[in-house]
């Protein structure tokens, strides 16, 4: 009997389990996520918000939010995500960071804790804000440490304005760059650099609200000002026979660190709209690209060069062909004649050497000193020189053959 007993005890208690888990829709899994805006001002309003997790139950829960300072706020719901809005006066509450616990109640038989959790937050006296940098008027582009120098430069100075607390107050804005004083009737300020180096940049800000109460802030930001990478030089050889290596040096200006790449692409993409997948640090513009292509045809090389305050991309021109070198006509031609030419000049001074000798030699021969005028007519130079080259069956060397019948020698 006290065996049963002890039996339908146990079952008992294992059925009053299942039932809690099954009202409870698996509390033990249940999580709690709790959030705020701040940081914000001393006697503006905090934004808290609570969202249970991995809760099916659809029964009534009670929120609870509590500071520890002032009574804690209960909210009573079915849904799993409240929000609150709390006021922290600066008669209770000083200059700090504090906590708001969360903790979701549930009720069987008894009211019973389903999940806690808690965030912290900052309440001070001064203006929330900070300096945020970009390039000229590009406002949408993210915060830079890095800027260039002898182009604009925009400054911002962003304040924080939780639940529109600062919406109904009047703003002054003071400004130092690199020691110089500005005066600014927004929070705007557009700066140009005249040379490198770091440059430190202070906002003062001050807010005068309609209640007499005065808010200011400082706010500091250090920025890198930079030469622009500019001048970019390669050289080379772009036109390459088949086996030859790709060798390229590439020089540019600017204020370093560089970081570049390049990349290799077919004849087709001449897009500078190309990514590097590998990229190198440099402490001076000077790089080689060193490169066997093995197969022939065009490429395009992309080269990127950037020093974070301004990028270049270039595409060139590669060419490597492998084609048998063949003669030129004029090349072919040009010495056969000249050879012609050479050889013609030769045989006709030979010829001309020839003939001249013939006609200088003088046989022995007796004389005859008498006048023989009418046998010997006079000639000039032209007619001797026609009747020597006509002479063409001349035996003997004479001194004149101008008929065929004057055969008689002189002897």
């Amino acid at each position: 009997a006290n065996v049963c007993v002890v039996m339908k005890s146990i079952l008992l208690f294992y059925l009053s389990i299942t039932i809690c888990l099954k009202f409870t829709g698996g509390a033990s899994t249940a999580v709690l996520l709790v959030t705020n805006n701040g940081p914000s001002y001393l006697g503006a309003n905090v934004t808290f918000s609570a969202v249970l997790l991995d809760y099916s139950s659809d029964k009534t829960l009670t929120f609870v939010f509590d500071d520890g300072i002032i009574d804690p706020e209960e909210h009573q719901t079915k849904d799993h995500n409240v929000t609150i809005s709390r006021a922290f006066p600066e008669s209770i509450y000083d200059e700090g960071t504090y906590d708001m616990n969360v903790t979701v109640l549930y009720t069987f038989l008894w009211e019973r804790t389903l999940v806690s959790n808690l965030t912290n937050f900052q309440l001070q006296k001064d203006l929330i804000g900070e300096i945020v940098v970009q390039h000229g008027d590009d406002y949408t582009a993210l915060d830079l440490d890095e800027v260039a120098v002898g182009s604009n430069v925009s400054f911002a100075v962003n304040i924080y304005n939780p639940g529109n607390y600062l919406n109904d107050a009047v703003f002054s804005y003071g400004w130092s760059v690199d020691w110089e004083r500005h005066q600014t009737s927004d929070n705007l300020l557009i700066y140009k650099f005249k040379d490198r180096g770091l440059k430190d940049i202070k906002s003062i800000v001050t807010a005068a609200l309609p209640n007499n109460v005065f808010l200011s802030g400082s706010f500091d930001k250090i920025v890198n000002a930079k030469v622009p990478v500019d001048n970019l030089n390669v050289t080379g050889n772009f036109f390459m026979h088949h086996g030859e290596t790709l060798n390229l040096n590439i020089n540019c200006s600017g204020t370093p660190p560089f970081i570049y790449c390049y990349k290799l692409m077919n004849g087709n993409d001449t897009s500078d709209n190309f990514t590097c997948s590998h990229v190198s640090t440099f402490t001076t513009c000077h790089m080689e690209i060193i490169k066997y292509l093995q197969k022939d045809g065009k490429y395009n090389l992309g080269i990127y060069v950037s020093n974070n305050v301004r990028e270049i991309k270039k595409v060139y021109e590669v060419m490597v062909y492998s084609v048998s070198v063949t003669p030129t006509l004029s090349t072919v031609i040009m010495p056969i004649v000249c050879s012609l030419l050479a050889l013609i000049i030769i045989c006709g001074g030979i010829a001309y050497f020839i003939q001249h000798k013939n006609q200088m030699e003088v046989e022995t021969a007796n004389f005859d000193f008498q006048d023989e005028s009418d046998l010997y007519p006079e000639q000039t130079f032209f007619e001797k020189l026609f009747d020597s080259l006509s002479c063409r069956n001349c035996k003997s060397p004479q001194l004149s053959c101008s008929s065929a019948s004057e055969n008689d020698p002189l002897i």
